[in-house]
């Protein structure tokens, strides 16, 4: 204010200005410093106590902006060494003068993790032993708003308090091991997450419902304890869990709070948060025969205790060793057999104590039904049964044990395909139409209701009473022959008669042969075909020939003109045009016309004595 003078309406310099003048130092002093975490809003806060803290602004100011920060440093186990961690003030959201005796400095989030996090950090050792931190404030830290530097204020050494007195919990008891089955000598982490950070070297020993004991360390400052269990012989869990736990070395939050406490989370035990089952037993289950079912695509097991692999109506398709099962073509150990692995197999079902259905796919059907060998069919000439071998240890349990009850060697198995093949048609591809003495061979095709064996045959009488033999080149449904006719041989449309197995047998994949010979209703070879057989030869005489200019026509008159075809008959077709000669002035040194087919119209019957 102008002081001398007189000034008027309001118009004095501090009205205009709020101009403080303070020449007075601050005589703050700094005798304590605690470091903690404000109850009401969690920021982390170091108070200094002392006094004259009202020498540096009035209680509540925020003074942050003045305090000349790289005057503090927080010394790591307090050793000179170390430059520790030091501050600016943008480190701190405020600095509020509480009262004459304290002074508040809230600091940021950021800072306040970055702080904690620090190597040797409170009660963190920055070698292997934990060591307690001091607090250096230098001479000049404490500026009031004015910029006046306190003397007072030096305070060296300060070892801090800390206002967390809470001792850190274990919260939870976690694995990342899958869930499953697990046997002897398979390793399962273990994890114990505690309330707060804790420094590294803590342990705690953990007793498993087992009945094993592990210890679980904190191997670097964290929330987090870990160890590895080792399953052993003989031990069994439905679902793993922790029975207890007690503390082998202190673990120790940052502000030297020990864990006491060593109860057992409740809902966080291992085996709320993991689904692990301990089996180190394995299947008891024998296997004593095979059955397949083609139409289901079903091998079926019998035996014992298939349930000692798993519960009835689980699916083991992805515990059992598939290499372990050989199905042997014709029983011979000389060949490789058809082998499985799990991507054959759509399921493998304990369907009860004494059985086991195992479905394989579509494609793996196909394959084994048409392996050289399989079933009634022979890797040779003889048609063998095959059998099946199945080696210890093809049945495992969902922990992985395997089985040494479980070998069957040389087991021969049913078949669900009991009916027998029949003969469901005759066909033939030779061309509809006649044929004769000369040889003329005419195909025909029997065909069966299902695949048969290679060399299955069949003797089939046709109604011009010859037999021909079908017989069957390769597994298949086909059985073919030929026929050749001889003079005398005639039908007006080739039929089969009758047929009967042969020497070989019509015998299908699975061993059924054929005994009905019923001949097939509406698929007999007359009914698919049109061929005709005429073997006698014709008896027409030829003795005068006239010719009509007047289209073109040429007569033939003689006998028998009928045994080529009956009248009305176009027989151009039949007929040996090259015999035919149209000799000019009857000269035998001419030429003459030859004829051809192409040449003629047609050749009709006329009747017994004309050809036109």
């Amino acid at each position: 204010n102008v002081s001398v003078g007189t000034a008027v309406n309001a118009q004095n310099l501090a009205d205009f200005k709020d101009i403080n003048i303070d020449t007075t130092v601050p005589t703050s002093t700094i005798t304590g410093i605690s470091y903690g975490k404000n109850a009401t809003t969690d920021a982390r806060e170091i108070i200094f106590t002392g006094t004259n803290f009202n020498t540096i602004a009035a209680t509540d100011t925020d003074v942050k902006s003045s305090l000349d920060w790289s005057k503090l440093v927080w010394d790591l186990d307090t050793l000179s060494s170390d430059a520790g961690v030091t501050f600016t003030a943008s480190d701190f959201a405020s600095a509020v003068v509480t009262n004459a005796t304290s002074l508040t400095a809230t600091l940021t989030a950021a800072k306040a993790t970055s702080l904690e996090a620090t190597n040797g950090f409170a009660q963190d050792g920055l070698g292997d032993t934990p060591a307690a931190d001091n607090i250096d404030v230098a001479a000049g830290f404490v500026v009031d708003l004015a910029g006046n530097v306190a003397t007072t204020d030096a305070a060296a050494d300060i070892a801090p308090t800390y206002t967390d007195g809470t001792a850190p919990t274990v919260t939870k008891f976690t694995s990342t091991a899958q869930d499953g089955g697990y046997t002897v000598d398979d390793v399962i982490n273990i994890t114990a997450t505690v309330s707060e950070t804790i420094i590294a070297g803590g342990q705690i020993t953990v007793t498993l419902d087992t009945g094993e004991s592990l210890d679980l360390t904190a191997s670097v400052n964290g929330t987090t304890l870990t160890g590895n269990y080792i399953v052993g012989a003989g031990k069994t869990s439905a679902d793993l869990a922790v029975n207890s736990f007690s503390v082998k070395t202190a673990v120790t939050d940052l502000f030297n709070n020990s864990m006491t406490d060593v109860t057992v989370p409740g809902s966080q035990n291992l085996s709320d948060n993991s689904a692990i089952v301990i089996d180190t037993a394995g299947p008891t289950n024998t296997i004593t025969g095979v059955a397949y079912h083609s139409t289901d695509k079903t091998i079926t097991l019998a035996g014992t205790s298939f349930s000692t692999i798993a519960a009835v109506n689980s699916d083991v398709k992805t515990s059992m060793d598939w290499s372990k099962f050989v199905w042997d073509l014709d029983g011979s150990d000389s060949n490789s057999g058809i082998t499985f692995s799990s991507g054959d197999i759509t399921s493998a079902i304990i369907t009860s104590g004494t059985v086991m259905t195992i479905t394989i796919t579509d494609a793996k059907a196909a394959d084994l039904v048409a392996a050289t060998g399989f079933a009634a069919d022979g890797l040779g000439s003889t048609d063998t049964d095959d059998n099946i071998d199945i080696a210890a240890g093809f049945s495992r349990d969902a922990s992985g044990n395997a089985a040494t009850t479980d070998a069957g060697a040389s087991l021969v198995p049913t078949y669900s395909d009991t009916v027998k093949p029949t003969i469901t048609s005759f066909t033939s591809t030779t061309a509809d139409g006649g044929y004769g003495a000369p040889k003329q061979d005419i195909n025909i095709t029997a065909t069966a209701s299902e695949t048969v064996l290679a060399g299955s045959s069949i003797n089939v009488t046709l109604d011009t009473g010859d037999v021909v033999a079908l017989t069957a080149a390769t597994n298949g449904t086909t059985l073919v022959g030929t026929y050749d006719p001889t003079t005398g041989d005639t039908s007006a449309d080739l039929t089969v008669s009758s047929y009967a197995v042969g020497s070989a047998g019509v015998t299908d994949t699975y061993g059924n042969t054929l005994t009905a010979t019923a001949l097939p209703t509406g698929q007999n070879l007359g009914d698919n075909s049109a061929i005709f057989i005429d073997t006698a030869k014709p008896t027409s005489a030829i003795t005068a020939v006239a010719y009509n200019n007047t289209g073109g026509k040429i007569s033939l008159t003689g006998t028998n003109m009928t045994s080529l075809g009956t009248a009305g008959t176009d027989v151009k077709a039949n007929l040996d045009w090259t015999k035919l000669k149209w000799d000019l002035d009857a000269s035998s040194s001419d030429p003459g016309v030859s004829f051809q087919l192409s040449d003629i119209t047609s050749a009709t019957v006329t009747n017994a004595t004309t050809l036109m």
